[in-house]
């Protein structure tokens, strides 16, 4: 576009509001915002594709001079086609081109489209070795939340292992507690594959929350072997005491939390979409990792008794025990 300055002057239109005008009606003016469907969408205005494609059409834009009347561009203004200026976009220092789209939600999702998009690029991909697919949107998003919801069951592991160690004093033990947490996904597992339902996001975060709640059968466990031992019970008879008097209160303590879960997992007395995928991963897991601890503690506690007791007698092992001052504990205790 070229515009007759002196003509523009003689009819009182600035410069500065043909070009507000011009960038208002081809790239769009935002206006407020409007929530639609609790979701919060700027309004933004500008004309319409078929409008804004024809040369032609541009010079029909009406500007408004100094006395607010309305003055045809095409009266001030001529227009004409040449080559744009050449852009290179660039994305972690490579050539790169943006590709948008939007997705209706009542037909498919995001991820289903994603998913179509990675299937087809991997049957031409080995055609164009230098070219690479990035996605962004939503697919970054859910990546940067898979990767914090990574670090929080890290941070979570780390935090219930320390405060074991704390309360034990001991390594071994801590660690065989910590083996009953993938006892509870076998339950997760099966839940979710009965019950027809994708593992969600909201459903790993309640895998997290189900870590610092299943180790609480085997702490009841190892702590009352712990006590028995401490009191000259063998091993042996230790573990079937723990088994057998145990048993009511590992059942009583887990199952009570459960059943205040179900409620809300299978939606009684009202249903939440956002809480079914979380309450439904805990209860499920709890149940299968309470019923698994208490026969995967007694053997596993027993095997790394037997462990500690073999490198003992192994005489580097030995000397590194002397050395840490744990010759003077009992026979085949856990360190």
């Amino acid at each position: 576009m070229k515009l007759d300055y002196l003509d523009a002057d003689r009819r009182g239109v600035s410069v500065s509001e043909v070009g507000t005008t011009v960038r208002a009606a081809l790239g769009g003016i935002f206006i407020s915002d409007v929530t639609l469907n609790n979701k919060e969408v700027n309004l933004n205005v500008k004309f319409m594709d078929n409008f804004r494609e024809k040369e032609s059409n541009l010079g029909k834009i009406k500007v408004t001079d100094g006395q607010g009347n309305l003055v045809p561009l095409g009266s001030i203004a001529t227009f004409k086609n040449i080559p744009g200026t050449p852009q290179i976009k660039r994305f972690d220092f490579k050539r790169a081109k943006t590709l948008v789209g939007g997705v209706d939600e009542a037909k498919t999702t995001a991820f289903a489209i994603n998913k179509i998009l990675k299937d087809e690029w991997s049957t031409i991909r080995a055609q164009y070795p230098e070219v690479s697919l990035v996605f962004g949107g939503v697919e970054e998003s859910t990546q940067e939340s898979m990767q914090s919801l990574f670090d929080a069951l890290i941070l979570a592991l780390i935090g219930i292992f320390a405060l074991l160690v704390f309360m034990f004093h001991s390594f071994l033990r801590p660690f065989i507690i910590m083996m009953t947490i993938p006892l509870g996904l076998i339950g997760f597992s099966v839940a979710f594959f009965l019950h027809g339902r994708p593992v969600s996001f909201m459903a790993l975060i309640g895998i997290i929350g189900l870590t610092g709640i299943i180790v609480n059968s085997g702490i009841v466990l190892i702590e009352f072997i712990e006590i028995a031992r401490r009191e000259g019970m063998v091993l042996h008879q230790a573990l079937v005491k723990a088994s057998s008097q145990r048993l009511l209160a590992v059942v009583a303590t887990a199952f009570s939390t459960v059943l205040g879960l179900f409620p809300t997992a299978y939606g009684i007395g009202g249903s939440d979409d956002m809480l079914i995928p979380i309450t439904l991963a805990m209860a499920w897991g709890l149940t299968s990792g309470t019923i698994l601890t208490l026969v995967f503690i007694p053997p596993a506690y027993a095997i790394l008794e037997d462990w500690v007791a073999f490198l003992k007698r192994v005489p580097v092992f030995s000397r590194m025990m002397i050395t840490m001052g744990k010759t003077n504990e009992p026979s085949g205790d856990l360190t």
